[in-house]
C-alpha cells in the first residue's frame, strides 16, 4: 500500500475560532513517501501560496480586504509525488486595522472608529480579576455599531455601547462622542484564572474596524468582608462630566424643566396648528407667547393669559399677527360668538371655564383643550370630536387616536388632547418637536448610570454567590435586557433622525 501524504496545522489551533486583525498566520507540517512541493491556503475564494521549508511551511494571508463574517480556511498540501492532503476549519474573519504610530488621538477621531481601553489599562503586565470587567469608549464619525472582546480567539463577548462620557466628547471637541462609552463583562467560565490574550474590536457603521491585542493575567477573587464590589474594575463615569458651555445656555436644573415645558407646548400648538389656518382664533393661557407663531396662519389672533409679566414677555417677542391682553378669569375680553378656534391647551382651563369658550365659539367654530376631564366633558357638549395622545421623552410627540373619539384610560402615560366641533373634523396629522440637547443629557446620563450599575452587580452576583450554570443563565438574561434596551434606544434615535430631517426639508421650502 502506497504511504500518504499527512497534513497537519499548528496555528491557527483546532480551538481557535476567529481571524483578527490585518493578517492571519498558518503554520503547519506535512510528511509523506516524497519532499513537500507546494501548500496553498484558500480564505473567502483567496489563494496564497505558503513558504515551504523541508517539512514545514507557512503562510500569511491577509485579512483587511476580505469580507467580515464565516467563512471556511481550506489548507490543501501536494508532495513531489503527486500525493495530496487538506484540512479544513471554520472561522469567523474579523479584519481590523491598529492606529498609525504617531497619530494623535484627535487625528485619529477624524477617521475612526477610535478604540480606547480605560479600565484596565491594557498592555504589558494588565491585571483583572474574575469574572472581570472592561470599560472604555470608542468612537467613529460614522457611528459605532458594535464593540466586542475576543478571549484567547476562542469566545466573543459584546460590550454595551452608547453610555455617556461627556469627558470624551469635551476632549475631541466633537458632540456626538458623547455616547462613545462602553462596558462588558466576561464570564469566568469563558475568562478563567490564568494567562489570556485580550482581543478589542470595534466596528463602525461604515465596516471600518480598529482593534487592540493585549496579553493579561486573570486571578481569582479573594474572599472579603466588605460589600462592595471589591476586586472589579474601578468604576466608570455614569454622569456627564462638566464641560465649557456657550454663553447663555442654562446648567441648572431650572434650564431642564423649562426646556422640555416649551418643547411640550410647542408639539400641541403644531397639532392644532391646521385648524388656525386664515380663521380667527383665540388662545387662552397663551403664557410667554413660546408658541403662539405656531397659529401665525390664523386671519386674527387674540391671545389672552392671567400673568402680566409673561405677557409682557410675549408682546416683546414682537409677533406682529397676535393680540395680548391680559384676562384674569371670568368674562373674556370678546363678543359673543368671535371666534371660529379657540385653543385652551395650557391645563389652566377648567370646567367653570368651558360655557365661557362656548359663549365666544361661532355655531360651526372648533374648541381644543388638554386634559382628560375637560376633554371628556368638552366631547359630550359637541357633535364631532378628535382625540390625541401626547408623550414627551427625547420627543414631544402628539398623535390622534384611531377609531371613535374617547379619552385615554385611567392611568395611561399620556396626556389628552381633544378638538371638538358642531361640524365634522378632519384627521388631524401628527406633530413632534425635539427636546433641546440640554433636556436630552439628564436622561443620556441616567441611562449610563443604570446600564453600568447593572453590569458591575452582574459581575459581583457571579464571582460571589453563584455557580457557573447558573451564572450562565444569569449572563443570557442580562443579554437580553441590554439587546432590548439597545433596540429601544436605536429606535428612539432614528425617530429624532427622522424628526431632524423634517425639519430641515420644511426650513428648505420655507
Amino acid at each position: 500500500m502506497a504511504a500518504s501524504l499527512t497534513l497537519s496545522r499548528d496555528t491557527p489551533s483546532p480551538e481557535t475560532r476567529f481571524a483578527l486583525g490585518a493578517e492571519l498566520v498558518v503554520a503547519g507540517s506535512a510528511r509523506g513517501p516524497a519532499a513537500l512541493e507546494s501548500v496553498e491556503i484558500e480564505l473567502c475564494g483567496r489563494l496564497t501560496a505558503a513558504h515551504v521549508d523541508g517539512a514545514r511551511w507557512q503562510a500569511k494571508v491577509g485579512l483587511l480586504d476580505l469580507p467580515r463574517g464565516a467563512a471556511e480556511l481550506i489548507v490543501r498540501a501536494r508532495d513531489a509525488g503527486g500525493a495530496t492532503a487538506e484540512t479544513t476549519q471554520g472561522l469567523d474573519v474579523q479584519p481590523f486595522v491598529d492606529r498609525p504610530r504617531g497619530q494623535s488621538v484627535e487625528q485619529a477621531a477624524t477617521v475612526g472608529p477610535l478604540l480606547v481601553c480605560d479600565t484596565p489599562r491594557l498592555g504589558p503586565g494588565a491585571h483583572l480579576v474574575a469574572p472581570a470587567v472592561l470599560s472604555g469608549w470608542a468612537y467613529a464619525p460614522a457611528g459605532v455599531a458594535r464593540v466586542s472582546v475576543v478571549v484567547d480567539g476562542r469566545t466573543s463577548h459584546d460590550a454595551a455601547i452608547g453610555l455617556w462620557r461627556g469627558d470624551v466628547a469635551e476632549a475631541l471637541g466633537r458632540d456626538d462622542a458623547a455616547g462613545s462609552g462602553w462596558i462588558v463583562t466576561l464570564p469566568a467560565q469563558a475568562c478563567p484564572p490564568g494567562e489570556h490574550e485580550l482581543t478589542l474590536l470595534a466596528v463602525g457603521t461604515d465596516g471600518r474596524a480598529t482593534g487592540v491585542r493585549s496579553p493579561v493575567l486573570v486571578s481569582e477573587r479573594r474572599g472579603s468582608s466588605g460589600p462592595g464590589l471589591d476586586g472589579v474594575a474601578a468604576p466608570m463615569r455614569v454622569g456627564p462630566a462638566p464641560r465649557r458651555r456657550t454663553p447663555g445656555e442654562l446648567g441648572e436644573e431650572a434650564g431642564h424643566t423649562a426646556a422640555v415645558a416649551e418643547v411640550t407646548r410647542v408639539a400641541r400648538y403644531r397639532w392644532a396648528a391646521p385648524l388656525a389656518a386664515d380663521v380667527d382664533v383665540l388662545e387662552v393661557g397663551c403664557g410667554d407667547g413660546s408658541a403662539t407663531s405656531e397659529l401665525g396662519a390664523a386671519r386674527s389672533l387674540l391671545a389672552v393669559d392671567r400673568d402680566p409679566i409673561a405677557l409682557a414677555r410675549a408682546e416683546a417677542r414682537g409677533l406682529a399677527s397676535a393680540l395680548f391682553r391680559e384676562w384674569r378669569g371670568g368674562s373674556l375680553p370678546c363678543g359673543d360668538r368671535s371666534f371660529d378656534l379657540v385653543v385652551a391647551l395650557s391645563g389652566d382651563v377648567d370646567e367653570v371655564t368651558l360655557p365661557e369658550l362656548r359663549r365666544v365659539l361661532r355655531p360651526d367654530g372648533v374648541l381644543v383643550v388638554a386634559g382628560r376631564e375637560l376633554g371628556e366633558r368638552a366631547l359630550r357638549e359637541f357633535e364631532h370630536g378628535r382625540v390625541a395622545e401626547q408623550r414627551t421623552t427625547l420627543v414631544a410627540e402628539v398623535r390622534s387616536r384611531p377609531g371613535a373619539p374617547a379619552g385615554l384610560p385611567d392611568g395611561e402615560d399620556a396626556v389628552q388632547l381633544t378638538a371638538c366641533s358642531r361640524r365634522w373634523l378632519p384627521e388631524l396629522p401628527p406633530a413632534a418637536v425635539r427636546t433641546a440637547p440640554l433636556s436630552v443629557e439628564p436622561w443620556r446620563s441616567a441611562l449610563a448610570s443604570w446600564v453600568d450599575r447593572a453590569l458591575r452587580a452582574e459581575a459581583y452576583v457571579e464571582a460571589r454567590t453563584i455557580d457557573a450554570a447558573w451564572a450562565k443563565q444569569h449572563e443570557s438574561q442580562m443579554a437580553r435586557r441590554l439587546l432590548e434596551t439597545e433596540a429601544a434606544r436605536a429606535a428612539l434615535e432614528e425617530r429624532v433622525a427622522e424628526l431632524e430631517s423634517r425639519g430641515r426639508a420644511t426650513s428648505r421650502r420655507g
